[in-house]
């Protein structure tokens, strides 16, 4: 059964997770938070994904920022919050590049340029007149294909 399944999966990455491995971290992370395979226990959630954080896993950055800024089983932290969110935002994670917390940190302000509102040609014009927020906003729209034909080459 897929119950018998989750809970030997979850038995399976806390032996590896143990062990160190980033990956695993991030996976038994993710299922006691989300009860899966196992007893939901958000504390010890927070601590596999603060593990899988430090090893540089980008996803378990951003979902440990997620658990600081709300207080979700751990103790609220808006700084520590901010500071889990910038890295993965630094890291290309689109989520964290959109987040609210990111105003004050340099991250975001390419994020005001909007194709749906000001139109395609109007990013494209102003990327070839060399605005540097236009130029990531317009990469950033062909590598993830929102809007624009998917081209992660030209996005690069």
């Amino acid at each position: 059964t897929t119950e018998k399944d989750e809970a030997e999966a979850a038995r399976c990455f806390l032996a590896a997770a143990q062990q160190g491995h980033v990956k695993a971290q991030y996976a038994i992370g993710s299922m006691l938070l989300e009860g899966r395979g196992v007893e939901q226990d958000k504390e010890q959630a927070a601590s596999w994904l603060e593990e899988a954080a430090r090893g540089g896993h980008v996803q378990a950055q951003y979902n440990l920022g997620l658990m600081l800024e709300k207080g979700d089983g751990v103790q609220q932290n808006k700084e520590m919050a901010k500071e889990w969110i910038f890295r993965a935002a630094r890291a290309g994670h689109s989520k964290a590049l959109q987040s609210e917390l990111l105003e004050n940190r340099g991250v975001g302000p390419w994020l005001d340029l909007d194709h749906r509102k000001m139109g395609l040609s109007a990013i494209v014009d102003l990327a070839t007149a060399l605005d540097e927020n236009a130029q990531m906003k317009l990469g950033l729209m062909l590598y993830e294909g929102d809007g624009v034909v998917q081209d992660k080459g030209k996005a690069l």
